[in-house]
């Protein structure tokens, strides 16, 4: 009582609600009926995210370890052309009596002179050229004519290694193929007969997407004309 008011009367009613209210304690509360449904269909959906998950994440990491070789791969290939133009660019300008009185030049000027133009494709190549790349190869030949002759892979190509009396030839090779007799590195075309550059540089590249492995070569020519007039 309060106030003269029957208790009922002073909660509106609402007293056996409120002492449920007050008595309840969740971790006595008891199971809805038919929860038992409730937790199987969580099962359910847990296996099923599995399932969806274990089918999913091969081609998820595919993806993943396909574009991040690949970029490497592409990475590669860039170098490799921008070490090849380098070295048909500085080449075209490179006198040819260069080396001729260098020490440990003497009777291969033509030699030094194309291992210098090696050289600085190498170091043009931001290390994918190093000796440190299996396979990987660099050839150099100052060319002139366009005659049928035949590239260091003995493939068809135009014009002949430019050969000086007492300087050898100038040609340079180093890669796999050990050390082939002077030759173009490529097939230019023949259009131009005058002396020119020719580049060509190849390593190996990967393209690694987990489920499969792919084993290519990569390469880049470049020719340029020689500019030094009577040489």
């Amino acid at each position: 009582m309060d106030g003269g008011k029957p208790a009922d009367t002073l909660y509106g009613g609402n007293r056996a609600r409120i002492l449920s209210v007050t008595a309840y304690r969740p971790h006595v509360m008891e199971k809805q009926p038919f929860s038992w449904i409730r937790e199987l269909r969580c099962l359910s959906e847990r296996g099923a995210a599995a399932v969806e998950f274990a089918i999913l994440a091969p081609l998820f990491f595919m993806l993943v370890f396909g574009m991040f070789s690949g970029g490497l791969a592409f990475n590669e290939q860039s170098n490799l052309t921008h070490s090849a133009r380098e070295g048909a660019r500085y080449g075209a300008v490179l006198d040819l009596s260069t080396f001729n009185a260098t020490a440990g030049c003497s009777g291969n000027g033509g030699g030094c002179w194309a291992n210098n133009v090696r050289d600085t494709i190498v170091n043009r190549a931001f290390g994918d050229l190093n000796s440190t790349v299996t396979n990987r190869s660099v050839c150099v030949a100052l060319v002139q004519g366009s005659g049928a002759s035949t590239d260091i892979n003995g493939n068809t190509a135009h014009g002949s290694v430019v050969s000086v009396a007492g300087q050898g030839n100038y040609f340079s090779y180093v890669g796999p193929l050990g050390s082939p007799a002077a030759a173009p590195c490529f097939d230019d075309g023949g259009a131009d007969s005058g002396q020119r550059v020719e580049i060509r540089v190849t390593r190996p590249g990967n393209l690694n997407a987990v489920l499969f492995n792919v084993n290519f070569t990569l390469n880049s020519n470049a020719a340029s004309k020689f500019e030094i007039a009577g040489s």
